[in-house]
């Protein structure tokens, strides 16, 4: 029976020691003794007055004391603590200590952290004691965090209880400041708390629920949150907790059965830059997961692997296997892990009562920085130790792991073994704390030194005997282990017997690339690389070549992996192609032989990124586009997938399946032969399984056009989609969740490389027209025709998630060309498809469903329809906070405004108006600002909502300065501009004032236009256009005014004031009109002054006169009489001598009136 890794864990026993002391080794006890070198006798506390104390030596260690004394209220808790009470120690690398004693926490510093000993400030040496949440459960130091903040010297902490509730201290030295609040773990219990630096820490229960916690400020106060970190739960997750389970219900996930935790760690990717990243390790009793977490709030699963049982069998093959051991009664257990350079290294232990009762421990280190989930141990080696009884009460969790500088120490409450990371199959120096009381309360590595808090010593180091800086000087670089891994993890036995001479010397480069990969399978490293080498010569300056031989190789021999025939059943010997086989699967089972095919690409892909053959790939054309070569081998792993769960729907559907794989046969004119079946033929192709979706969509049009009945052709095409969505679904996932491995390496200049997943491209090897077509019938044939209510809403539903699958590819697409001149004409596309898809819902009143696509594609437009078909202002207010980055509040001020609604734009926005949360939010009464100040004619409304008066003064003078269509508009807003220029009190501003009543005279002057000229000009009367000054004095002086007179012709030049550009051209056509209007003939020769007097002329030099005692004026605006004798305009005049005797008797009377 198996029962590897089950929970060993309680949390309050310490546990015997850890291994028995060897007599043929050198091992010392730590006792209270004269110190190696002479030093004077220890005190109580184990310490003495020198700076270093060498407390013990073995043979290639010594143990020393470590940083500052124990400040005193640690020694008192440690010497007084009762037996009955927890007491556990942290050590963080940045220089703080926390001794957990009961609810008592006790924070101090043992050593200066580098930005101390740069800013020249020495260490505190003062003890903090903060009280712990109350807790019916033992509190623990691991799940308590002391960290730095950059602007105080001294530390914030968090405390988390076992049961979730969580104290935050902004600084440990005002315990009365503190911050407390409950994380809802449905009982769990908490089990650690992981630094994360300025992200927070990542909190982890028992049971394996991982909690982002993240100190910060909220409305000046200070606050934890909480985010749960989750796999990936649907196509449509992150839109909200409806959508979780959009597709076929809620996805399974990785923490979907309970898991026991083993450990958390993190690693910072940083690297310096602005943007940080940690990556998170979670390792439960199974599996390993790698997290993402970053400074954008973004917390993403990028693999989740099997680690439990590779490591189980390689116990088997490497320990039990050679002393006759069966698989079926071993036990093994994984106990601790920790980061190396380029993965994790993992502690293990494994016992098998047929042969010993005595624990066998080793340590196991996985790739993981490949950014593909590991398929093989990278090393295993089992560890040198002495007897370790199996006792069912043991507790395996005491059993920890560091790696510091060169050295792996693994060590539990009372033991300490060093191996070297050169050969840790080498006998271990072993380090043993025997003084009766003491027993190790931490582990950590503090500047690649490793340090344990002894419960009689304090803190102290182990240090190799030759100890230099240099020893310490890289971060476990010398992680090199040499053990072989199992051949179970090679996949098919098989592989490795192929005749590897014909592949070598074979002068196809497919062929050799088979061989290389072979050779690599097989351990033969040196044939391998000497391959790859000749095949591939690594160039100075790397090329991104399209359809390079080195990609075209690759993805040549990734799709025959994937169409392999399998090796050993016989029915396939007739069938075999002169092509040489890899035998990637041997299975006479198709759904064994197609995972076979996973695994073994899964060995291809880890072979091309070990011999650095994947951040040389380019780019191919591949679906009538170029695509980057590792998206095409995504693409071909993803088909594996659609092929798996194709073949594991075959018992629910397997009439419609079987009749999909015949039309698929048929299509490719394939007849089943011998022995072979249809299934055989169709699932051996795995390249082409898109054609089961295919003919699927075309016998569904033959039953829409059939003479079946609506209800029966609706439940045919729900089947259909069934099959369609779940093969679709786990293809959509599996690409989701390896997104970031088959990211490309290499950065092709912008619009080079296109991502068209095949799921969105058309043609045979693409499934959008399918999808398309499927979409169309559901909806018409389906949906659209069937009275059962519940397979009505089942249609609907599934409509909706081909939609979204639609969608997702098309914008996968989109977002691969941006920044490209293809960008916009495919925006557009999209947005057009997009409309096109959703709208149909809305037509149907399927608003939900229409909201859920419109929500994760921003289709904004369907959003604010729906909302406002259905008048729900809280839905609107919901968005307009949840779309804010995306100017959401723009869209909707402007749809307002082009479906011709701006009152209810004001009416729901303006502040005050309490009709919508919106209109108080302050943000959006900014958006609103910025709208409307594109959009003056509405943002003098919001001003005086505002009651900013001053602004919409402002705001509809210029708006009337502008207008140029309607007279009696321009008349509005200049009045309106005048009383709200009244109304702000600020009416001493006269220049503002003039301008308003110039404004108003300039309308009234219009206004006091004949009707008889302006129906002569053909203007219309009831929507008169604004007239410029120049326009209005040529309609003033014109013939066709026939009533005009002095005081006419007075207004036209009182006019010149608002003309800028023909002022003085005008003022001598006024003049000249007004000359025209009088015969000027001479009738009393006696007295010419009278005949004079009677003419517009006079009248108007008299009336400027009259109106002006200073004589300025008329000085300024009456023209010398040479100018108008020779004006062209008077010329026509009948009686020219008489007009200019005349003319010469008026400035003559003029000049003498004036002299007076």
């Amino acid at each position: 029976m198996d029962r590897s890794f089950q929970s060993m864990r309680d949390k309050n026993s310490q546990g015997p020691a850890f291994w028995q002391s060897s007599s043929k080794r050198n091992v010392f006890a730590m006792r209270n003794r004269t110190p190696t070198g002479g030093s004077s006798r220890m005190s109580v506390s184990g310490r003495s007055s020198q700076s270093v104390q060498v407390i013990t030596r073995t043979r290639f260690h010594d143990v020393k004391i470590f940083g500052l004394p124990l400040p005193v209220l640690v020694t008192e808790a440690l010497t007084f603590a009762d037996r009955s009470t927890a007491v556990s120690a942290h050590i963080s690398p940045d220089g703080w200590a926390w001794l957990v004693c009961g609810r008592r926490l006790l924070i101090w510093q043992y050593k200066q952290t580098p930005a101390m000993l740069q800013q020249r400030r020495p260490p505190s040496t003062q003890c903090r004691e903060l009280t712990l949440p109350a807790s019916e459960l033992a509190h623990r130091a691991d799940l308590v965090w002391v960290y730095t903040k950059e602007d105080s010297p001294v530390p914030a902490c968090i405390a988390v209880s076992p049961e979730g509730t969580v104290r935050f201290w902004p600084s440990v030295a005002y315990e009365g400041t503190s911050v407390e609040d409950t994380i809802d773990l449905q009982g769990q219990e908490c089990d650690s708390l992981t630094s994360v630096a300025s992200l927070g820490c990542i909190l982890a229960t028992t049971t394996s629920t991982i909690v982002r916690l993240q100190p910060e400020v909220s409305n000046g106060r200070h606050c934890v949150s909480s985010t749960t970190l989750k796999p990936p739960q649907s196509l449509l997750g992150g839109i909200g907790r409806r959508m979780s389970s959009l597709i076929f219900g809620s996805l399974p996930t990785a923490g979907a059965a309970e898991a026991k935790l083993v450990r958390v760690a993190s690693v910072d990717k940083s690297r310096g830059s602005k943007d940080q990243e940690f990556i998170v390790f979670v390792l439960t009793e199974h599996t390993l997961q790698k997290w993402s977490v970053t400074n954008c709030d973004i917390e993403r699963l990028i693999f989740e692997c099997e680690v439990g049982r590779r490591i189980r069998e390689a116990f088997q093959e490497k320990v039990w296997d050679p002393q006759g051991g069966s698989p079926d009664d071993q036990e093994s257990w994984l106990l601790d892990m920790q980061p190396t350079n380029d993965g994790v290294a993992i502690l293990a232990a494994s016992v098998h009562p047929q042969i010993s009762q005595n624990m066998q421990f080793a340590i196991a280190t996985l790739t993981t920085d490949l950014g593909i989930p590991p398929t093989r141990l990278k090393s295993f080696t089992a560890l040198k130790n002495d007897v370790v009884p199996r006792k069912p009460e043991q507790d395996l969790s005491q059993y920890r792991l560091l790696i510091a500088g060169h050295s792996a120490l693994v060590y539990s409450n009372r033991n300490v073994l060093v191996f070297p990371l050169s050969n840790l199959s080498d006998d271990p120096d072993t380090i043993e704390f025997r003084n009766e009381g003491d027993c190790l309360l931490g582990g950590s590595v503090c500047a690649n030194v490793p340090v344990f808090f002894s419960k009689s010593h304090g803190l102290v180091s182990v240090s190799p005997l030759d100890y230099s800086p240099n020893d310490f000087s890289s971060q476990n670089d010398s992680i090199t282990y040499g053990a072989d891994v199992s051949m179970s993890e090679c996949g098919d036995v098989s592989v490795l017997e192929q005749d590897l001479e014909e592949l070598t010397t074979h002068q196809n480069i497919d062929a050799r690339i088979k061989a290389a990969f072979l050779y690599h399978v097989s351990k033969n490293q040196a044939q391998c690389e000497g391959l790859v080498r000749e095949l591939f010569p690594r160039k100075e300056v790397p090329v991104s070549d399209i359809d390079s031989p080195l990609d075209v190789a690759v993805i040549k021999v990734s799709q025959d992996l994937i169409d392999d025939i399998p090796a050993r059943d016989p029915r396939w010997v007739d069938m075999k192609t002169s092509n040489i086989s890899l035998s990637s699967s041997t299975s006479l089972h198709i759904l064994r032989q197609l995972e076979q095919k996973q695994h073994a690409l899964d060995l291809f892909l880890n072979f091309l990124v070990e011999l650095k053959l994947w951040e040389r790939l380019s780019a191919v054309v591949s679906l009538g586009v170029v695509m980057a070569s590792t998206h095409v081998l995504a693409e071909q792993a993803e088909k594996l997938v659609a092929a798996i769960a194709l073949h594991q729907l075959q018992g629910e559907h397997s009439t419609l399946i079987e009749t999909a794989i015949r039309l698929a046969l048929e299509l490719e004119k394939e007849k089943p032969t011998g022995k072979l079946n249809a299934k055989d033929l169709f699932y051996r192709k795995v390249s082409g399984i898109q054609r089961a979706i295919q003919v699927l969509v075309k016998w569904s049009e033959d039953q829409v056009h059939s003479e079946r009945s609506p209800t029966e052709v609706a439940r045919q095409l729900s089947e259909v989609n069934e099959i369609i969505l779940e093969v679709t679904r786990q293809v959509i996932q599996y690409r989701q969740q390896k997104a970031e491995i088959f990211q490309p390496n290499n950065h092709f200049e912008v619009g080079l490389c296109e991502y068209l997943p095949w799921t969105a491209s058309v043609g045979p090897g693409g499934l959008r027209e399918a999808l398309m077509k499927q979409q169309s019938l559901t909806l018409k044939y389906g949906a659209r025709s069937v009275g059962d209510a519940k397979l009505k809403a089942k249609l609907y539903d599934q409509v909706l998630n081909i939609i979204d699958i639609i969608l997702d590819g098309k914008k996968c697409h989109l977002e691969s060309v941006r920044g490209s001149n293809k960008f916009e004409v495919l925006f557009e596309q999209y947005q057009k498809a997009r409309s096109a898809l959703i709208d149909p819902l809305v037509e149907d009143h399927e608003y939900e469903r229409a909201v859920m696509l419109a929500e994760k594609y921003y289709d904004f437009q369907t959003l604010v329809r729906i909302c406002d078909i259905t008048n729900n202002k809280e839905r609107l207010d919901v968005y307009l906070e949840k779309f804010k980055d995306q100017d959401f509040s723009q869209f909707l001020f402007s749809w307002y405004i082009q479906e011709q609604k701006p009152g209810r734009l004001l009416e729901n926005f303006r502040a005050g108006s309490g009709l919508s949360s919106a209109a108080q939010n302050a943000s959006q009464q900014a958006a609103l600002a910025r709208f409307l100040g594109d959009h003056p004619s509405l943002s003098w409304l919001q001003h005086v909502f505002l009651h900013d008066f001053h602004r919409a003064s402002d705001t509809l003078t210029s708006l009337a300065q502008q207008e140029t269509e309607l007279l009696r508009r321009k008349k509005s807003m200049l009045s309106l501009a005048k009383l709200a220029l009244l109304a702000s009190g600020e009416a001493e501003r006269s220049d503002q004032r003039a301008l308003l009543d110039g404004e108003l005279d300039l309308v009234a002057h219009q206004e006091d236009l004949p009707e008889s000229v302006l129906i002569a000009y053909g203007f219309d009367i009831d929507n008169l256009h604004v007239l410029p000054p120049g326009e209005l004095i040529q309609l003033l002086i014109c013939n066709e005014n026939q009533s005009a007179n002095e005081f006419t012709f007075k207004k036209a030049l009182d006019l010149l004031e608002y003309e800028e550009n023909e002022k003085s051209e005008l003022r001598h056509k006024i003049w000249c009109q007004a000359i025209l209007r009088d015969e000027w003939v001479e009738a009393d020769s006696d007295i010419p002054l009278n005949v004079v007097q009677n003419t517009i002329f006079y009248k108007l030099v008299a009336l400027i006169d009259f109106m002006d005692f200073s004589g300025q004026s008329l000085k300024e605006m009456v023209p010398p009489k040479e100018r108008l004798v020779d004006a062209v305009e008077l010329k026509k005049l009948p009686n020219h001598d008489s007009f200019k005797y005349l003319l010469f008797i008026a400035y003559e009377h003029f000049e003498h009136v004036l002299s007076k």
